[in-house]
């Protein structure tokens, strides 16, 4: 979606004339929420200061609202890289003519407002709702403790957040994969002491991790307990494996939905905690 008029030469927004009013506002408020404020206030400064009587004169210098309201407008633009709207912005605030019709104001606004929409029609803003802009902007999506003892799973987890809060769900499902094989690799060389060769494929790591689990000593409660915990995290990346693993690598033209990456991160999280309860007991 591209963003257009942001301020008309009235200062009125022109949202209300599109079907895409409640689009538009939340993208401004997700994205440039700043620029829209800085927008409206010049808005507001064209009626409030009396701009709205065309012939009469005033002093743009000497006028303080009006001056401190167009920098602000500037500093957002700067946050933008808006140079030509800038440079319009610029001779606004150096002008020394004196005193002038407000005409001239309002047309010099107007050129500040075309010279925003002419950059910004370059320009794609993203909407995210807020639960999705929450889930791309979340530290840990998956909660703290995943990224702390699974370090080099951040970037994915991170990536897989992102993907499912921009609808990319196939790429959503693509790094949460790696990071369960990251987690389950890491799980198979805690219980055998060994990493996994190169080449194992993620189902011949579950088989071998599930023949060393049920080769543990079962004698004493402890030992016991640890045993289950072991086979639980060995069951949940076994079904995990059946379900998402072998269509995603085997089957390439296969496409995920929304339902899909949030079951497949949610079965995610379940996996990290368990192996973490694993790790903790044994």
């Amino acid at each position: 979606m591209y963003l257009f008029n942001i301020m008309t030469t009235n200062g009125i927004s022109s949202f209300c004339q599109t079907g895409k009013v409640t689009s538009l506002y939340a993208m401004l408020e997700a994205y440039s929420y700043n620029y829209f404020l800085a927008g409206h206030a010049i808005g507001r400064a064209i009626t409030e200061l009396d701009l709205s009587n065309l012939d009469c004169v005033i002093n743009p210098q000497e006028n303080v609202p009006l001056m401190g309201i167009v920098a602000g407008f500037k500093s957002q633009c700067e946050k933008l890289d808006l140079k030509f709207t800038i440079e319009a912005v610029n001779r606004f605030l150096v002008c020394k003519d004196g005193p002038v019709k407000c005409s001239r104001v309002v047309d010099e606004l107007g050129e500040i407002r075309r010279r925003a929409a002419d950059e910004l029609g370059s320009r794609l803003f993203l909407y995210l709702d807020t639960p999705k802009a929450t889930l791309f902007s979340k530290e840990y999506p998956l909660g703290e403790e995943i990224e702390t003892r699974f370090p080099t799973t951040s970037n994915d987890i991170s990536e897989a957040a992102k993907c499912l809060a921009l609808g990319r769900y196939t790429g959503a499902v693509f790094h949460f994969s790696r990071v369960l094989e990251f987690v389950l690799n890491d799980f198979h060389e805690r219980l055998t002491g060994n990493p996994p060769a190169p080449k194992n494929t993620w189902g011949l790591t579950v088989a071998l991790a599930k023949v060393y689990a049920g080769q543990l000593p079962s004698s004493a409660k402890v030992e016991i307990d640890k045993k289950r915990s072991a086979s639980a995290v060995i069951d949940a990346f076994d079904s995990i494996k059946r379900a998402w693993r072998d269509p995603a690598v085997h089957d390439l033209g296969k496409m995920y939905t929304e339902e899909h990456a949030k079951n497949l991160m949610d079965r995610t999280k379940q996996a990290c905690t368990l192996t973490i309860a694993w790790m903790d007991a044994a």
